[in-house]
């Protein structure tokens, strides 16, 4: 699976929640204001890499029309989760590559 960015990451956990709670997926405006994107072509950057990166698909041309194809599997602790973005962002790695990092780190310690 590839990885997500973390602001990637932060985007594909709202539209998953969004969906989640409204049944519908939410606005540009929604999106980028929930990111801290400053304008929806931003976030319009973002939703082409969570689709060809296979997280989401999208429909042309009909408004609102994104499905979500990865849900997450595993919920973290939120410090854990805060440290793991925080780790990520530090060492300008994706999310995944991160978590992977430091669970390889912590299963090689306890051995």
């Amino acid at each position: 699976m590839i990885g997500l960015t973390p602001k990637q990451m932060k985007l594909f956990e709202f539209i998953r929640a969004e969906i989640e709670a409204t049944g519908v997926a939410p606005s540009l405006e929604q999106m980028a204001f929930a990111t801290g994107c400053q304008t929806r072509g931003g976030v319009g950057v973002k939703l082409i890499a969570l689709e060809s990166k296979g997280y989401i698909r999208r429909t042309r041309y009909a408004h609102r029309s994104i499905e979500v194809l990865r849900p997450r599997t595993v919920e973290l602790n939120p410090e854990i989760h805060r440290l793991t973005m925080q780790y990520a962002v530090e060492h300008s790695m994706p999310l995944e590559a991160a978590t992977n990092e430091l669970l390889r780190g912590a299963l090689d310690a306890s051995q």
